[in-house]
């Protein structure tokens, strides 16, 4: 996603600016360019404002009494308050500039914002000289063995550098080794990988746009899989109309029939903006397949949407679409009846500005109930995706969350990282923060030692451009570790691989069939670097 869209998410663009941000966070499905929340509207109005700002500029801050209170009330009212500690001293002039002039760009008229001088002042005043980024000292790849296998291209596919912005497993055939899908969203192929051959091929399925997600389905109850796809519609950070969601429907007709079915490609929606998840979905308990989307969007589209099927028989599913949430940036919306009333609810991450999770619980009438998870840490924080999993075991679900967004600011941030969020039921949400992660795009949880409780395994995304403006070494970063749980809720660092911070997809199956969970990760335009993903098989410990 990653954010890439997610984002990455890339990212769609995600712009975080200290006072009216608009970024994606997340995902790097969401963020490979910066921007504003607004266009300007004529080239008049930008004079306008840059002369304004010149003339703040200049002015010195002035009284600066009561600034915190001012510089909350105007920053605050869009969104939650920027933290001086986020950004280096020299860095908030920038911020608040560009904050003002998303300000001015949103037409807005109802604030009265401080002179920009005394902003910086307060925001300098408060900062950090730098961000100081601290390596853990886990070299240490744990108790646990792996043999890396790189998945080899099909001739066929595209000279460019892979793209592959999420990964899903999927049991096809009962006794067989799962299908890996594999979404390129620059290259639009959707990929498979098939355990069976000698040497993994990735091979091309479809080709689909942009492909930020892919989920197995069966819309048309045949009992065949099917597979929706989430659209981008572009490569790079856009606000447009592109956005779709894909349905190959399995043309097999014979159940399980995944490996050698061909794909008939039917869209479901168009017209939106950049679409960086979908999944099947009963939020009213009908028993037929309706699917919840997150339209990132960019800096003026996005939502959280329903597509309900309408069909009046199975074979023949029909959608009308819904705005359920219409705030942008959103990047991933797992689904999960967190009540046990046999209606299917979904967890919202929203990024951008907003940087908050959400618990969408159907009603029943096609009306939802929200409930905040994780309220905003920070408009920076760079959130890049949620995973649901019930991470201690004790029969509910949790909240994996990862924040690694780089694509706001080109720079490493110290508060990276991974946070599970408990579900306590009636006491509500808590929040333990599990390590830190410059540039972490993806964790999945899964029981990799094979002990009986899950683990926690996490790869990383930064730019070149991050580790090169920074003068940081590739080699100082981990780009895969895993989270061993020791004991219920303490989890132990190991790094797996460090160096090579090219990954924003990942996914955790038994591909050789030994009762191990295997890793596999995705390659995302790493220079000089052919194969679209890697497997790690994890072998036995006696060995």
């Amino acid at each position: 996603m990653a954010d890439i869209f997610n984002s990455f998410r890339p990212r769609t663009g995600k712009v975080r600016a200290a006072l009216l941000i608009a970024c994606c966070g997340g995902a790097l499905l969401v963020a490979l360019a910066l921007g504003g929340r607004r266009y300007f509207q004529s080239n008049e109005r930008s004079k306008i404002l840059g002369d304004r700002l010149t003339a703040s500029t200049e002015r010195s801050p002035g009284n600066l009494e009561n600034i915190e209170a001012r510089t909350t009330a105007f920053c605050g009212d869009c969104h939650r308050t920027p933290r001086a500690d986020y950004f280096a001293r020299a860095r908030w002039h920038n911020e608040v500039e560009r904050g003002y002039r998303f300000f001015d760009a949103s037409l807005r008229t109802d604030l009265s914002p401080p002179p920009l001088a005394e902003i910086v002042a307060y925001y300098r005043r408060n900062a950090p000289e730098d961000l100081v980024i601290k390596r853990p000292n886990d070299d240490s790849p744990g108790h646990l063995r792996f043999r890396k296998l790189p998945v080899a291209r099909d001739p066929g596919s595209p000279a460019s550098a892979p793209a592959i912005s999420f990964l899903k497993s999927i049991v096809t055939e009962a006794g067989e080794p799962p299908l890996l899908f594999a979404c390129d969203m620059y290259s639009g192929e959707l990929l498979t990988i098939d355990m069976r051959t000698e040497g993994p091929i990735a091979k091309r399925l479809a080709q689909v746009g942009h492909p930020a997600h892919v989920e197995p389905c069966d819309l048309d109850a045949d009992g065949a899989i099917d597979l929706v796809v989430a659209d981008l519609g572009s490569f790079l950070p856009e606000d447009h109309d592109r956005g779709r969601v894909v349905w190959l429907r399995n043309t097999g007709r014979s159940e399980g029939s995944g490996r050698s079915a061909g794909y008939e490609q039917i869209v479901l929606l168009d017209g939106v903006g950049r679409i960086a998840d979908v999944r099947p979905f009963d939020p009213d308990g009908d028993g037929d397949q309706d699917l919840v989307l997150a339209e990132f969007g960019w800096q003026t589209t996005g939502s959280i949407r329903l597509l309900i099927n309408d069909a009046a028989t199975p074979d023949d599913p029909r959608f009308s679409s819904r705005v359920i949430d219409r705030r942008h940036g959103a990047i991933h919306v797992p689904v999960w009846d967190w009540n046990g009333d046999a209606r299917d609810d979904f967890c919202g991450l929203i990024s951008q500005e907003h940087e908050t999770i959400e618990l969408f619980s159907s009603v029943g009438d096609g009306t939802f109930q929200s409930e905040t998870v994780s309220p905003p840490e920070d408009p920076a924080f760079g959130s890049s995706g949620i995973e649901l999993v019930d991470l201690d075991s004790d029969g509910d679900m949790d909240v994996l969350y990862t924040n690694g967004d780089t694509f706001d600011s080109y720079e490493l941030k110290p508060y990276h990282g991974i946070q599970w969020i408990e579900n306590r039921g009636r006491d509500g949400w808590t929040t333990h923060h599990l390590t830190t992660m410059p540039g972490v795009q993806r964790a999945v949880a899964g029981d990799l030692d094979g002990d009986g409780d899950n683990d926690i395994v996490a790869a990383a995304f930064l730019p070149e451009r991050v580790l090169k403006d920074q003068k940081h070494p590739a080699s100082e970063f981990d780009s895969l570790i895993w989270l061993e749980q020791a004991d219920p809720g303490q989890f132990v660092r190991h790094s797996l691989e460090r160096g090579h911070c090219q990954h924003v997809a990942l996914e955790l199956v038994d591909f050789d069939g030994d009762g191990r969970l295997d890793i596999a990760v995705g390659n995302f335009q790493a220079a000089g670097e052919p194969s679209p993903a890697t497997l790690w098989l994890n072998l036995p410990t006696t060995e």
